[in-house]
């Protein structure tokens, strides 16, 4: 089941798509160019060691690091009470609309660009979509197809 609902949220601010003339979505999905200058230019150090010199440098700093280090921090565990509790307003159900709901699969690209296509078939939606980023909660599958999807969709567009 697919919901579109919005929510309007006081005191944030659109991030724009285009910065500077800098396109904040990368086309290409995966960019193999620029993965191979970054692991060139900043990460050749670390493979130009062996597996067990690099292990042998671990060990020595994390036993520097013990020594120097309270280890009763390492029994600290994060609490997150705070944050939760300053975005409680954000997290209610008030002033929610419900834009559309569809019976939706979710379990691939068509199924998550038919599921898209509800808030893109509205021109509101769609003006502020194609100007700004908006920020999508999913687990590892969702965050994919609606990768691909996107990346389909503007590819679609540039044509």
């Amino acid at each position: 089941m697919a919901i579109c609902i919005t929510k309007k949220i006081e005191n944030y601010y659109p991030v724009p798509a285009i910065c500077n003339g800098i396109l904040f979505f990368n086309l290409l999905n995966i960019d193999v160019s620029l993965i191979n200058k970054y692991l060139i230019d900043k990460y050749i150090d670390y493979f130009d060691t062996s597996y067990n010199t690099r292990k042998f440098q671990w060990a020595n700093q994390t036993i520097q690091k013990f020594q120097y280090f309270d280890c009763i921090e390492l029994l600290t565990i994060n609490i997150y009470d705070n944050a939760i509790i300053e975005r409680k307003d954000e997290r209610l159900m008030e002033n929610i609309q419900i834009i559309n709901i569809q019976e939706q699969s979710l379990k691939s690209t068509p199924d998550y660009i038919d599921a898209l296509s509800l808030i893109t078939n509205i021109p509101s939606l769609y003006r502020y979509l194609d100007q700004n980023i908006l920020p999508v909660i999913a687990d590892w599958s969702g965050q994919l197809y609606i990768r691909k999807a996107i990346t389909q969709l503007q590819k679609e567009l540039d044509y």
